[in-house]
């Protein structure tokens, strides 16, 4: 890329400037303060969008307006590295930022699209930013923080580490987590070995316990059994205190003799009473058979009488209706069954009166016998009836005599004293009892007393506690080895897993196999760097990637002298532009230089490594341009702006 043409207009010190760049090279000189700077700003402005006193925010844009009006305005002509003509005009007013209008032209007239920002027409241009300000700024480049020193490189030498940084930034968030676990998985500290196992603690403890159980089954047949006897000397005791007294008994004994000999009369008596009674419900039930079968005779007797009358009426009934119908057919009729005869009106009468005194008569027998059955058998059943109420009156006087009503109070009494007289028993066998439970309560006591099973009981519990806590110490500890060992085989495997991604960030990582990709990049660079170094008078150019310095053999840049440094980024600064293909360097403040890098820098000036070089150097009103081939001086600073060409 070329710039042809310069015009500006009010920006900064310059009212009005007009320059052309002919030649590759063109010295721009002048005395102190005469704007030599200001083109430079003008071409980076231009391009970029911001130059030296401003930033890419806009902050300071003011600054660039000049004392000839309210705006600047900043015209470049420039030629593409397509070979294709350009023109760029720029806008500064007062009210405008960085954002301000800017277009491009072709050379040709026909207009494109406005450029929405400045800062965009390097990219326009097909130019990275950061690579064209390096290009602009001698001091750019080595001012750039080494990061962007790299970033910057690497994207002008078409160096893509996207794959790297992506495996880097893989590698670096496993190693965090893999650390912080590692970091995590620590191991507690492991208690002493007590020479135990689980097993032998067990054994030990299932032995104690059954020598426990034995020695409390023993307490428990002598001193269980002295207290179970004790009890039931309690109670004997209690029971003895309760039962009556042997005046008491002697005398429950007397009045139950005399009650069983009262009770035995009263039931002689009865058993008399109880066997007349059953004769007189006896003789009762006989008598209540009789007139049941009475009743069933008469019952009988009626209904063969009643059957006799019915018949005679039916009979009559027949004998009527025969007539009327004999009557009706020939006037004869049946008398007898046998003769025929005519029956006139009164001798059917007669007839009927006949069969109804017959049927009268039959029930006047009826009734008579029925009448004289029932009053037989009434006084009959009155008779039985009298009879056994006299029975039972004299069964009540029997019984009412012989105090029968009082026996069941007899029994009672009885029955109380016969209990007041077993207890009066039992109490001589109680005492007896009393004494023998009493004789082993004091045998059983005598061995509880000894002490020697409660001993042995309490030194028996005492060591199955301590073997219990024993136990579990020893369960504890195997545990915590067991977790520990477990840990520790978790730890190994994570710790593998680090090693691995250890050993991707250092293969991913700066000083891996992207520095070796780096530094192969970096050839033709350096390369390029040396033969401009090699014309400044600098033993060469040296760049590490693994830790990233910039110097020549044996210094770094910051350990350089100012003239050294100049050097150095112009040498960078070519060896970019070339590589780059922005083919555009621009150097200001030459005069920096000492006499070994000023005449450097003619010789770069002659070599034509660089498509275009713009050189900003301070020189006084008296100063001559020498005459160089493809170079041009233009002086600043006079009241004319003049321009000498060789």
């Amino acid at each position: 890329m070329r710039v042809d043409r310069v015009v500006l207009k009010n920006f900064r010190s310059h009212e009005f400037a007009d320059i052309s760049f002919e030649l590759p090279v063109t010295i721009i000189h002048g005395r102190n303060a005469a704007g030599k700077s200001s083109i430079i700003d003008a071409i980076h402005f231009g391009l970029l969008g911001y130059c030296r006193g401003t930033d890419e925010r806009g902050a300071g844009v003011k600054e660039l307006i000049g004392e000839h009006g309210k705006a600047a305005e900043i015209s470049l002509e420039t030629t593409g590295g397509d070979g294709a003509g350009y023109e760029i005009g720029t806008h500064v007013p007062v009210n405008v930022a960085i954002n301000g209008s800017g277009a491009r032209w072709p050379m040709g007239g026909q207009v494109l699209p406005a450029v929405a920002a400045r800062a965009s027409v390097a990219a326009s241009l097909g130019f990275d930013r950061d690579a064209l300000h390096a290009c602009l700024d001698v001091h750019g480049f080595l001012g750039l923080h080494h990061a962007r020193q790299k970033d910057l490189l690497l994207k002008a030498l078409g160096v893509d580490l996207a794959d790297f940084d992506a495996k880097y930034e893989e590698a670096k968030s496993t190693r965090a987590g893999l650390k912080r676990s590692v970091s995590l998985l620590v191991s507690p500290p492991i208690p002493a070995d007590p020479g135990y196992t689980v097993a032998q603690v067990d054994e030990q403890l299932t032995d104690l316990r059954a020598q426990l159980e034995a020695l409390v089954d023993e307490r428990g047949r002598t001193v269980g059994a002295a207290e179970q006897i004790a009890a039931e000397v309690q109670e004997l005791e209690g029971r003895l205190q309760a039962a009556p007294s042997k005046a008491a008994t002697a005398k429950a004994r007397k009045e139950a003799e005399k009650l069983r000999d009262a009770i035995e009369s009263l039931c002689q008596a009865a058993a008399g009473i109880e066997k007349r009674e059953a004769d007189l419900l006896a003789q009762n039930k006989a008598l209540c058979e009789e007139r049941t079968k009475l009743e069933i005779s008469l019952k009988r007797g009626t209904i063969l009488l009643e059957g006799e009358a019915a018949s005679y009426a039916e009979q009559r009934d027949a004998y009527v209706a025969a007539a009327e119908a004999v009557n009706k057919m020939s006037g004869a009729c049946l008398v007898s069954g046998e003769i025929p005869c005519k029956i006139d009106q009164a001798g059917r009468e007669a007839l009927v009166r006949h069969f109804e005194a017959a049927i009268a008569e039959r029930n006047k027998k009826i009734a008579a016998w029925t009448e004289a059955v029932v009053l037989t058998r009434t006084a009959r059943v009155k008779a039985i009836t009298d009879q056994t109420a006299g029975i039972q009156q004299e069964l009540a006087e029997v019984r009412a005599g012989a105090g029968m009503s009082s026996l069941p109070e007899r029994e009672r009494e009885l029955k109380a004293a016969e209990k007041v007289v077993a207890a009066g028993e039992a109490v001589e066998e109680g005492r007896v009892r009393l004494a023998e439970l009493k004789a082993k309560v004091g045998e059983f006591v005598g061995i509880g007393k000894s002490g020697e099973i409660d001993s042995a009981i309490v030194t028996l519990k005492a060591r199955i506690s301590h073997g219990t806590q024993l136990r579990t110490q020893v369960s504890d500890r195997d545990t915590v080895v067991r977790l520990a060992r477990d840990r520790e085989e978790h730890r190994s495997t994570m710790q593998k897993q680090l090693d691995q991604a250890e050993a991707a960030c250092l293969k991913y990582g700066p000083n891996g196999e992207r520095a070796g990709l780096m530094s192969a990049a970096l050839g033709p660079l350096l390369a390029a760097a040396g033969e401009v170094v090699t014309l400044l008078g600098l033993p060469g150019v040296e760049i590490t990637v693994d830790s990233w310095r910039i110097g020549i053999p044996g210094r770094d840049a910051e350990l350089l002298s100012t003239s050294e440094q100049m050097r150095l980024a112009l040498a960078l600064q070519i060896a970019l532009a070339r590589a780059t293909g922005i083919g555009l360097v621009a150097f200001d403040g030459a005069e920096i230089l000492d006499g070994e890098g000023r005449a450097g820098l003619a010789g770069v000036a002659a070599s034509g490594l660089v498509e275009q070089l713009i050189i900003c150097a301070t020189t006084d009103d008296e100063f001559e341009a020498p005459e160089i081939p493809n170079v041009q001086f233009v002086r600043v600073g006079t009241p004319e702006l003049e321009e000498v060409c060789a």
